[in-house]
């Protein structure tokens, strides 16, 4: 038995006019993290795309990216939470074409995001920002593409190395000495700023900046230990100046494989606790130097490279690389951690959506292909001899077709695995691009650069050879396409269109609007309201046309206003169409054709993250799909109505209201993600959670009403609230 609850304070005009007709983007990346820092019992991590404040007593998380914040984290940059528990880090630095700004910094006071821009901090500011540290007064430094920041009471000071022969050095990390006075590594040595000018300093056998000899050892790393030893990383092999360096009393020590256990190239950190035991990032591993002595944890190759090293105020070390995962170590103990909160792996090529909300997610994994249900995340193992780059197609069954490595073939039905691979399939040993699915519910493979097609009959694999057919050894097929009747379409590099029948049967088109130089057909489908369509790319040129087997034909609207957007070509590169509306994959965002309008969609002006990649599908209820960097998914509905059905003895409690300060949210499932948005249906914030309860602060939004959305891992619910 199941009932139905009414969610109190719920407007069934509101949920139309918000989520109705303005639907936004579902984003989702594999969470990458890049830096750490401790204050207290919290952990910061900046991660790819946003800002994680980790809670090391309950383990609980708040989430901020560009969504709740206007900020885009990320960019390989560095994150620093000083001793007054202020958290700086650095932002991706693209122009934002609605604010016309760049953001390269932000603060987090505890309340309030604050973000700065370059003319924020001033002239002598030349972008990258890099490390950051403190000196005792709470001066916070941080090094730049070409010398260092400081902030003191609310004021940035910036200043440059100065420029020889019009190319100043490039800083990679900073240091401060016992006094606080700054000490920069360069890919041209080192520099000591003492308050008023610059002094350069080169490794042995190695000329100093001023020199102009071009004999510069490049420096990536420096620190002080408690004797006022100075430590240097070099930069690579190449550079002859390879391995860690010491110099103490005037006099160069250097450590490589000839004496020790390190590497002879990349010493990219070095990071010095309490005790003055010095901790060494060496080509990707982890080394401590102690009293002279070197030594590695293999603990620590659990995580295989290691990217980054943080020494918290506990002298307590932490570890990642990359990755969801992490590592703690007291001195004492190893502690693992792991964020993740989907299987995604880093990039998605393609994406396989079933009939209902679920899909599956192929790109550069390992093993495994991520499945999402749209709002569990899992994962189907793959045989040991399958490894990464897979490319994903569901077929009209739900019955899913992989090709990893391009070589072996997968078929899950959703509860057999079957693998086709050179032992049971004559598959031959190319290199397949892609997988596709007909009209006839056959998967087809072709291969990158052989003219060789595979279609799988139900019993086996028939083959078709393209460079025989056209009598040309070199054949590039750059994609396919299906229509009615089993037809098959294969578009060749520079030859046109080959057709390939239900019976196998091959004719080729070369029709002047398919040839080079007016483009090549890099995405093809059929639709009922248009046709058999093709998006045409040659260089800048990109157009989508009809074909009826007999004439080409521009679709003059949508291809018009694309070539005259904002003055521009738009670098279109998939596409695909849902009913009449025509959704466009380009370089420069999303777009999206009703017939009358094109709108388009960036991480500027809408939820939508990251970068368009080749994955573009739509599923069969007209949601949107596009892979890259991100997994980003455009829902037309996110609800359809006013009431939420839920299982019996299932609670949802969004209270007090009205509120001032807080809203509670109990539940009993786990929450998963919370969106508050206004009457106008604009987000004012978000986070992720793994809570049954989560109290959400609320003063700063200004008095009014507003809206709730819960997403747990039951339903999805939308609740009124007033901010009294």
């Amino acid at each position: 038995m199941r009932r139905i609850i009414l969610l109190l304070f719920l407007i069934p005009g509101f949920i139309n006019t918000v989520f109705g007709t303005n639907p936004d983007w579902e984003s989702y990346s594999a969470e990458q993290i890049i830096s750490t820092s401790v204050h207290g019992s919290t952990l910061w991590i900046l991660t790819s795309d946003k800002v994680i404040k980790y809670n090391l007593s309950t383990g609980s998380k708040n989430y901020f990216d560009k969504n709740n914040t206007g900020i885009y984290f990320g960019c390989y940059g560095q994150i620093y939470a000083d001793r007054s528990g202020r958290v700086w880090t650095s932002v991706c630095s693209q122009l934002n074409p609605v604010t016309g700004q760049s953001f390269v910094l932000a603060m987090y006071d505890g309340f309030t995001w604050t973000a700065y821009s370059a003319s924020d901090l001033g002239s002598g500011f030349n972008g990258g920002i890099g490390n950051f540290t403190e000196d005792d007064p709470g001066r916070i430094h941080f090094s730049t593409r070409t010398g260092f920041c400081s902030y003191w009471n609310g004021t940035f000071q910036c200043i440059e190395i100065p420029p020889l022969n019009l190319n100043p050095p490039q800083v990679r990390s900073m240091t401060l000495d016992s006094v606080g006075r700054v000490w920069l590594a360069t890919n041209s040595g080192y520099f000591h700023y003492d308050g008023s000018q610059f002094y350069d300093f080169a490794l042995p056998g190695k000329s100093t900046y001023s020199s102009l000899s071009g004999n510069l050892g490049g420096v990536n790393t420096l620190a002080f230990d408690q004797n006022g030893t100075l430590w240097l990383g070099s930069t690579d092999q190449s550079d002859a100046c390879n391995g860690l360096y010491k110099l103490e009393n005037g006099i160069f020590t250097k450590f490589d494989s000839t004496n020790s256990v390190l590497a002879n190239w990349s010493v990219n950190q070095i990071r010095i606790d309490r005790n003055n035991v010095k901790w060494i990032l060496n080509n990707s591993r982890v080394y401590w130097q102690d009293n002279g002595s070197f030594a590695n944890f293999p603990a620590l190759d659990s995580l295989s490279r290691i990217f980054n090293i943080d020494i918290d105020d506990y002298d307590s070390k932490w570890f990642c690389n990359f990755s969801s995962k992490f590592l703690s170590f007291d001195n004492h103990l190893f502690k693992h951690f792991d964020i993740r909160s989907n299987t995604l792996e880093s990039y998605i090529n393609s994406v396989a959506p079933d009939t209902s909300t679920g899909m599956y997610i192929g790109g550069s994994i390992y093993g495994a292909i991520p499945f999402f249900d749209g709002v569990h995340w899992d994962t189907l193992r793959l045989p040991n001899h399958s490894r990464s780059s897979t490319s994903v197609a569901m077929d009209k069954n739900n019955v899913l077709w992989a090709v990893c490595e391009g070589k072996d073939v997968h078929r899950y039905d959703g509860n057999t695995l079957t693998t086709f691979d050179s032992s049971n399939a004559s598959l031959g040993n190319f290199d397949f691009y892609r997988i596709y699915i007909d009209e006839g519910n056959r998967p087809w493979l072709h291969s990158n650069y052989d003219g060789i097609l595979y279609t799988f009959t139900g019993i086996n694999w028939q083959r078709f050879d393209l460079e025989n057919f056209l009598m040309d050894p070199n054949i590039t097929i750059s994609g396919m396409g299906f229509s009615p009747g089993r037809i098959t379409w294969v578009s060749v590099y520079q030859k046109g269109l080959v057709r390939i029948d239900s019976t196998g049967g091959m004719f080729v088109y070369q029709l002047p609007d398919l040839l080079y130089p007016n483009g090549t057909a890099y995405r093809m489908t059929y639709s009922p309201v248009y046709g058999f369509m093709l998006l045409l790319v040659n260089g800048q040129y990109h157009a989508l046309k009809t074909f009826d087997g007999i004439t080409v034909t521009q679709l003059d609207d949508i291809t018009s206003i694309m070539n005259n957007w904002s003055g521009t070509n738009i670098n279109a590169f998939s596409f695909t169409v849902v009913d009449s509306t025509i959704w466009l994959e380009a370089s420069e965002g999303i777009f999206r054709w009703d017939g009358i309008s094109l709108t388009q969609f960036t991480q500027y002006n809408s939820g939508f993250c990251g970068y368009p990649g080749n994955a573009f599908e739509s599923n069969s209820h007209g949601d949107i799909i596009c892979g890259g960097n991100f997994l980003n998914i455009y829902r037309d509905q996110l609800l359809t109505g006013t009431s939420t059905i839920l299982p019996e003895n299932f609670s949802l409690q969004v209270y007090p209201n009205p509120s001032h300060s807080n809203l509670t949210v109990k539940s009993d499932e786990q929450i998963l993600e919370w969106k508050i948005y206004n009457v106008d249906g604009k987000t004012i914030s978000s986070s992720y959670s793994a809570d049954k309860q989560i109290d959400i602060p609320v003063d700063h939004l200004n008095p009014g009403i507003y809206f709730i959305l819960i997403k747990t891992s039951k339903t999805t619910s939308v609740s009124r609230f007033i901010r009294e």
